[in-house]
């Protein structure tokens, strides 16, 4: 592949008077990245992508909020602050830098561009974008000028009664300050007077930033209250600043993660207040932190360079309790992760590589376009989510899985006990995914030139992976998650033709074979039912005392657990008996929902379990491959059955009977 080019802001500026510039990405660079790793100097260039975006779309903003004044009253015109970024980056360039590549800057910018661009086109701008989101402009410029040591002045807005500076720090509100903390409220010194800035047009309330003398403290304003700024970076009376996670000192390769959980736009998937984390959840996320940055810096599967250049801030989510830990990114907030607290530092060191994996697909997107525009609204299967996804998002996870696969290979060969037998499983289930995954891009996904090479690295890079020999428990376990994963899937959103499955009933208690023809059936999204027996599995491997009755008990009913603890002869008649006793007119299982779906959804999880602990290999074929059809079959059977016809036949024996039509490439 020759060096691949993509034309951008010039590097370094801001969009003034420079004419575009061209990034180029190395052929070294896109190998590297194809083959899931990328090293500091690959995530250098990304990084350079990502920054001329954001300068043009910057710039488009300015421009589009031109057009709307409205947006922005009582605040300054939009010129205002740009010409203050403008003159931050000839102060300190980096001061610039540092705000505009805040991660959730970006995302700022690209939830209000794309909502504002075509504002010429329509009378107003979609509701969920308000003065706040268009004020957070002058927010933005006044938090680089702050940085810079400008003397500078400028209305900002007053935000749940407290003031942001992006990727710096927040003013809190009085009843923020009245909950104490590190950065709890004290009297500001005198300064001198300003003039009151009181609640504006609509209720629109703002504060001004200001800085008086070159180099010297900055302040804080608004009705009420002054708060001074010493250092930007370190808290003080009536300031937090944003704190930060590091590697342990000695590290090969030194991490650091700021920690924002201030900024309204951390949250990519809705605005959120401020929620400072108290002084236990800080040090708990600096412990997980520097013990998993350990893992990373000893292992070469992932370059832990590459990994540090693309982990920039971390947006923490409250604890999920029973739901699990939960992690993500935003193609806009490059370098950002949003995560909760997990479990162990192997469990945070996964996810690290889970989300720089997503990160750096993003931004090489950005520069070198894998996939055309045809055919992305598409839904197939995707063997890590309970939903239908888009290629995109299959290309997507794919991509991370192959990273966090080789993080666990590597784990695992240099760990014992129970931490190797669960990097074993992780290592087994996830390249397991990756090739599912690959399979469906490389069928399915429009991939461009560049895109066709870069799947072709990461084909050959997880087949090597499937090569690797592992324990046959954690084989088996990666198996078994895989199949209950799929057959959920298939219950939750494939539904057969109704009259295709009556045709079917009507042969099977006419004693006849199953009709000739396809099974067919269409995908008709229904409720998500996320693999709740995949816990379970973990425990065998990191846990299992709690499998047996000792420790606390895991969340799971009694056919799981059973089955969980390799009982399956017991789990079996469990499973079978919640299929039996719902019969037809259990919620959920006879009845059709809006969506005019006959096929079980109650019971999906029953039948899931059944297909993993039948003994019968035929109605094992048919509930890996088709579930959905046994299930929809078997309630047709039980309604079609006449009067005193004798006890219906088996969901066993149903799935049996199926067994012939169901295709043998399944």
């Amino acid at each position: 592949m020759t060096d691949a080019t993509h034309p951008a802001a010039a590097s370094g500026h801001l969009l003034g008077d420079h004419p575009p510039g061209e990034h180029r990405l190395a052929t070294a660079h896109f190998l590297q990245l194809a083959d899931g790793g990328g090293d500091s100097a690959a995530l250098a260039t990304l990084r350079a992508g990502q920054r001329s975006r954001r300068l043009l779309m910057v710039r488009a903003l300015v421009m589009s909020l031109r057009e709307r004044p409205d947006l922005l009253a009582p605040l300054p015109a939009a010129e205002a602050a740009w010409s203050l970024l403008l003159a931050a980056e000839r102060a300190d360039p980096a001061a610039l830098d540092t705000v505009l590549m805040h991660p959730h800057a970006g995302g700022w910018l690209g939830a209000v561009t794309r909502a504002l661009w075509p504002a010429r086109r329509r009378e107003e701008p979609p509701a969920q974008i308000g003065w706040e989101a268009a004020g957070y402009l002058h927010a933005l410029a006044a938090a680089a000028a702050v940085r810079a040591g400008l003397p500078f002045r400028l209305p900002v807005p007053l935000i749940d009664g407290g003031v942001l500076l992006p990727a710096t720090g927040r003013a809190p509100s009085p009843a923020e300050r009245a909950a104490g903390g590190p950065g709890r409220y004290a009297a500001a010194p005198a300064v001198s007077p300003l003039a009151a800035t009181a609640p504006g047009i609509d209720g629109r309330a703002t504060a001004e930033v200001f800085r008086d003398v070159p180099g010297g403290p900055a302040w804080v304003t608004w009705p009420g209250t002054q708060v001074r700024v010493d250092q930007p970076d370190a808290d003080g009376p009536g300031w937090w600043a944003l704190r930060r996670l590091s590697s342990a000192p000695g590290a090969a390769v030194p991490a650091a993660m700021v920690v924002d959980d201030l900024d309204p736009w951390r949250n990519f998937q809705r605005p959120s207040r401020a929620e400072r984390l108290g002084p236990a959840e800080l040090a708990r996320w600096q412990e997980l932190f520097a013990a998993a940055w350990e893992l990373l810096d000893r292992q070469d599967a992932v370059d832990p360079s590459g990994l540090s250049a693309a982990l920039l801030s971390l947006a923490p989510l409250p604890d999920r309790g029973p739901a699990g830990t939960f992690s993500g990114t935003a193609p806009d907030s490059f370098g950002g992760v949003l995560a909760s607290l997990p479990d162990s530092p192997s469990e945070l060191a996964a996810t690290l590589v889970h989300e720089a994996q997503h990160i750096k697909l993003s931004a090489l997107d950005d520069l070198v376009p894998l996939l055309r525009k045809g055919g992305l609204e598409e839904r197939h299967y995707s063997p890590w989510r309970a939903d239908p996804r888009p290629v995109r998002g299959i290309l997507q996870g794919t991509y991370a899985f192959l990273g966090v696969c080789r993080f666990w290979g590597a784990l695992a060969a240099g760990e014992g006990g129970k931490r190797q037998a669960t990097a074993d499983f992780e290592f087994a289930l996830r390249r397991t995914q990756s090739w599912t995954g690959l399979r469906t891009v490389r069928d399915w996904a429009p991939l461009t030139e560049a895109g066709m090479e870069f799947a072709a690295r990461m084909e050959a890079a997880v087949a090597a992976l499937l090569r690797e020999p592992v324990p046959a428990a954690a084989e088996w376990a990666a198996r078994e998650a895989v199949a209950d994963h799929r057959m959920l899937y298939r219950l939750a959103h494939l539904q057969p033709p109704a009259t295709r499955v009556e045709q079917y009933a009507a042969a099977l208690l006419a004693g006849e074979p199953p009709p000739a023809g396809p099974l067919g059936g269409r995908l008709n999204p229904g409720p998500v039912l996320p693999p709740l027996r995949g816990a379970l599995l973990r425990l065998r491997f990191s846990a299992p005392e709690r499998l047996s009755g000792g420790g606390e008990p895991p969340p799971a009913g009694t056919a799981d657990l059973l089955w969980a603890r390799g009982e399956r002869a017991a789990a079996r008649a469990a499973y079978l008996a919640r299929i039996q006793g719902a019969g037809t007119g259990a919620p959920g299982y006879g009845s059709e929902d809006t969506a005019g779906r006959g096929v079980v959804r109650a019971d999906a999880y029953a039948w899931a379990g059944l297909g993993l602990t039948t003994d019968d290999p035929r109605a094992r074929r048919t509930l890996l491959a088709r579930p959905e059809w046994a299930a929809a079959l078997h309630r047709a059977v039980l309604l079609a059955l006449p009067p005193g016809a004798g006890p219906p036949p088996s969901p066993e024996a149903v799935a049996s009977w199926l067994a012939p039509a169901v295709p043998t490439d399944d």
